[in-house]
């Protein structure tokens, strides 16, 4: 097998990670080919941390704050980080029981369209979930990243809801 015929699972922390993983170990056990895992860490520079800086006046008063700072996002990063190892160890295991025949982890940080741009050469079928973790709070059919995903990507997609269950019939639009 070669890795230019893969499946491709985009997963994220929400609970539709365990739809998704079903799903694409259903697929790449169908096309025999393997499963890789994708986790994207995005990064949010423009959220803030909720914390009051103003004021912060006195002797180095700029540096201490640059260095709390940088320190509150290492340790941001590295908890996402790990987070994300653990995800994407449970959700191997997941689809190895379920049936893929070989399974792949990749952990990135950045944007996931820009992401998948990057890998879309050795993709034969992407799968997604039809909201992530953002889209259950807002609540929306679909997610943000769905669309945008499907407009920048030319290869087969296929958006899960939630409760998998095997296909019987197929419709091609």
């Amino acid at each position: 097998m070669t890795t230019e015929n893969k499946v491709l699972a985009c997963v994220d922390q929400s609970p539709m990670a365990d739809d998704v993983i079903a799903c694409a170990a259903w697929a790449a056990a169908r096309l025999d080919a393997p499963l890789e895992l994708l986790h994207v860490i995005d990064r949010h520079p423009e959220q803030g941390s909720g914390t009051d800086h103003s004021g912060a006046i006195g002797m180095d008063a700029q540096a201490h704050l640059l260095e709390v700072l940088a320190d509150a996002d290492r340790a941001c990063t590295l908890a996402a980080r790990e987070q994300g190892r653990l995800l994407l160890a449970r959700l191997r295991q997941q689809a190895l029981v379920a049936g893929a025949p070989s399974v792949d982890v990749r952990q990135r940080y950045g944007e996931l369209g820009d992401t998948l741009a990057e890998q879309e050469a050795g993709v034969r079928l992407l799968v997604l979930g039809r909201c992530g973790e953002s889209g259950q709070a807002t609540q929306r059919a679909l997610g943000q990243n769905v669309e945008r995903v499907v407009r920048t990507l030319h290869k087969p997609i296929l958006a899960v809801t939630e409760g998998f269950n095997p296909p019987e019939r197929v419709l091609i639009a």
